[in-house]
Parts: C-alpha cells; structure tokens; sequence
C-alpha cells in the first residue's frame, strides 16, 4: 500500500473510532454547559441574575450574617430570573450566595463600596468604589411635567484609591431631579449600581413643607424670605439621609406666593413662589381649570384624585388652563371635593406642588 493511501486509511479508521465513541458517551455536544452565573444587583430588596441552573439565593449583610434567603429560583427560557427578598437589603459590603440546586456547587458576590455625587452647576459626577477598575455613569433627564428622556452613558476609570470623576458640561446639562446611575462591573460579569438623583426641592405652595434629595450625607441649609432679597422668615438646615439623601423640613411660616426659598446645595437653587390660585370655571357648557404657575413653563395638571392629568405651558404672564370636556369627555363635571393638583418646575428641576380641593 502506497503511503498516501496508508495516512487516509488511518484518518478514516480514527475518525470511525471517534464517532463510534460519541455514540456510545453522548459525544462532547451532549455535555451540559458549565455552570456561571452572573448577578446584576443594586441597593434594595431585589436582585436580577443570569443562571442555566435554579439555584437557592442567600443573603449575608456586611458582618457576613445570613439575612434572607430564597429557595428554588427558577431562570426563564433565556436563563434569566428576577428575585425578592421579603426582608433583606441589598447594601454595599453585604453579598449573595447562589447554590446550583443540582449540583451544590456555590458562586458568591459581595457588593463592593460604591459612592456617588452630583452636582448640577458644574455637571460633574464622581465618587469612589473599587481602585484601578471601570464605572459606567449613566443619565437621564426626568423633569416631573414629562417623564425621564434617553440614556446617556459613559464609563470612566477610577484611579488607585478608586477614585471616579467625570465632567459632563459639553454633553449633558444635569438639572435638579435627574436621575444618575454609576454601575461597577467585576471581571466575572456581575454588576453593583447606585442610583442617585441630581440635588433638588420640591416647595408645597400654601404650605410651609420642603422636600427633595441631596447627595447621600449632604448637609444644607434653607432660608425662607419675604420676598427676594427681603427679610429671613425662617432657617433650617438637614442632612441628606445616607441611603438616598432624601429629606424634609418645614418652615414655621407658609409658602405663599411672592416669598422666596433657597439653599445652598446648588447656587441655582432659590424659587420665587408663584401664584398658584385656581379656578373651576364652566365655561360654554364646558369644564375648565385655570391655574397660575411659572412664566413659560410647563405644568402638569392633575384632578378626580390624580386619574388624569395633562400637560400645559403656561403664558409669559404664567396663566395656563385645560378644557376637561376635551380631555375626558363632553359634558365632564369635576365632583365637588375632587382633588386638583399643579405641578411646575424651574428650569434648574425644582418643582412647586399645589394640592387643592374643588368647592
């Protein structure tokens, strides 16, 4: 026998041998994938994950104590799954335990440190988390007449003390209420992210109450005028809470229209209480609500309870009205003892709130 013919008699005997022990095993396409799962959590009481296994989830907090746990999750056809803890929260330090319920094999995630501040004059975004790593910032603007818009994102690096620091003025114009996302992801593929909204007010007119959000750990003091420029009514300083920067203050004198309230948090952050008197006119047999809010600005209003609601933008005298017998339907009444509700917002994202009642 030629050699030629030899080398292919020998090919074609091992390639016979190789399918007639596929055949017998299962061959390599028949064994089952290896088991990785990914997590992509944030701070809270849920976590999301990919995994080709269902698994049982435990929850430890930061002095590795088991906190909650879930049996049997099962992914959906694409493997992913959505899990809830009854009690558990998520938070920096803390970690996740999955268990492939088959095989026992487990794989863990510990949250790492993750902060993140914003400041809306200068638009920058920073923070720290794991040295010498990545972090994608991500930005929506969400005024409260309109819903959040499009994503922005960008990743940054951090430097050898995990320190993070984006300047974002050529590319994005952070405004009070944005919403600002920072994800750390791991070599591994799981995800730690903290949101954060951008530093803002929200002024109860008619009311003496002011809410909104600092920075996590922020510290700012609020004054109540007369008028701009005017005497000091009333000071009050509060302290971001350390989750979210959620706060609330109330001033001992009321929110009423031509008083002025600001704060130190961001040098834009001072409005100007416009009126926000409201009527409930019928008007040719048709309902309207004529209100009063920011010159220019749109408003949205809400009535019956808040089950609707429409935008408007008010004149340069800051009048604004809706025709409820267009909106709902002809011949709609408000019910007296209905609700309304104004909403605006400055061009910087703080936002005055009105709660009325029809007589």
């Amino acid at each position: 026998m030629r050699a030629q013919d030899l080398r292919r008699a020998v090919a074609t005997a091992l390639a016979l041998s190789m399918m007639a022990v596929g055949t017998m095993t299962g061959g390599a396409a028949a064994m089952p994938p290896p088991w990785v799962p990914t997590f992509a959590a944030e701070r809270g009481s849920c976590i999301d994950g990919q995994s080709n296994h269902h698994v049982n989830l435990e929850l430890y907090d930061r002095h590795g104590n088991d906190i909650d746990g879930l049996s049997d999750v099962v992914p959906d056809s694409s493997d992913h799954f959505h899990a809830c803890f009854s009690t558990g929260i998520l938070t920096s330090g803390g970690s996740i335990h999955a268990t492939n319920v088959d095989s026992l094999e487990i794989k863990s995630f510990t949250f790492p440190s993750l902060s993140v501040k914003d400041d809306r004059v200068t638009d920058v975004v920073k923070g720290t988390t794991v040295a010498d790593s990545h972090v994608t910032i991500r930005l929506k603007h969400c005024p409260v007449t309109a819903g959040c818009g499009s994503v922005l994102a960008r990743t940054v690096p951090t430097d050898h003390h995990g320190r993070y620091s984006k300047d974002l003025t050529s590319a994005f114009a952070l405004r009070g209420g944005d919403s600002v996302k920072v994800t750390w992801t791991s070599p591994e593929g799981n995800s730690w992210s903290r949101y954060q909204s951008t530093p803002y007010m929200y002024l109860s007119a008619g009311g003496s109450l002011v809410s909104g959000g600092l920075n996590p750990g922020q510290h700012a003091t609020f004054q109540l005028r007369t008028h701009p420029g005017g005497s000091v009514l009333s000071t009050r300083s509060v302290t971001g809470a350390a989750s979210d920067g959620s706060f609330h203050i109330t001033f001992t004198n009321g929110l009423s229209a031509g008083r002025r309230v600001s704060s130190d948090f961001a040098s834009d952050a001072h409005v100007t209480l416009p009126s926000t008197s409201t009527t409930y006119p019928i008007e040719n047999g048709k309902q309207k609500i004529r209100s009063h809010c920011l010159p220019n600005r749109a408003a949205r209003i809400y009535w019956t309870g808040s089950v609707g609601n429409a935008v408007r933008t008010a004149d340069s005298h800051g009048r604004l009205y809706v025709n409820l017998s267009s909106v709902e339907s002809s011949g709609f009444r408000l019910p007296s003892g209905s609700g309304v509700r104004v909403v605006c917002s400055t061009s910087a994202g703080d936002t005055i709130i009105r709660d009325l009642i029809v007589p």
